[in-house]
């Protein structure tokens, strides 16, 4: 019988598509990267000075950084 502690933790797939890590590896993973919301339809609507602040994306706060990078598997 394998041993229940062995089991490794699956990441999330959905997570992986819209999460990255940047600026270490492993536990010293500095930033979360993620892309800002309301980019994909509708641009017109939007000022110019909007857009331009979503086009570098952001950086997941600090209250859901570990939860996030436990769902990526960096943790």
């Amino acid at each position: 019988m394998p041993n229940k502690s062995a089991n490794k933790q699956k990441t999330v797939s959905g997570a992986t598509k819209r999460f990255r890590a940047s600026g270490g590896s492993g536990k010293s993973v500095k930033k979360i990267r993620r892309r800002a919301a309301n980019r994909s339809h509708n641009l017109a609507k939007q000022e110019r000075k909007r857009l331009d602040q979503k086009i570098g994306g952001k950086v997941v706060s600090d209250v859901d950084r570990n939860r996030v990078k436990r769902m990526i598997g960096v943790a």
